[in-house]
């Protein structure tokens, strides 16, 4: 189930869904260039809140953005594993 997104064209992530305990995620950022995107995921390995998670993968989206001049924006999707 996804449970949040972003995009560094945003202000914040949506919140599509509350999850009011720590748990396991599955985060999948993504930057694009005009020719295709870049990927890379981010799996904890100890359940954590999701407003933890959000701060760690909003700054990876900023780094993969940063990574080349090509990119035209990141941002990531976070889903929750069970």
């Amino acid at each position: 189930m996804i449970v949040a997104t972003y995009s560094v064209h945003n202000d914040a992530p949506r919140v599509l869904a509350h999850v009011p305990h720590p748990a396991r995620w599955l985060v999948r950022l993504w930057a694009s260039t005009p020719d295709g995107k870049a990927t890379d995921e981010i799996r904890n390995r100890q359940p954590c809140m999701l407003s933890e998670l959000l701060e760690i993968a909003a700054g990876r989206s900023e780094e993969m953005l940063a990574e080349s001049p090509e990119y035209t924006g990141a941002g990531f999707t976070v889903v929750r594993l069970r």
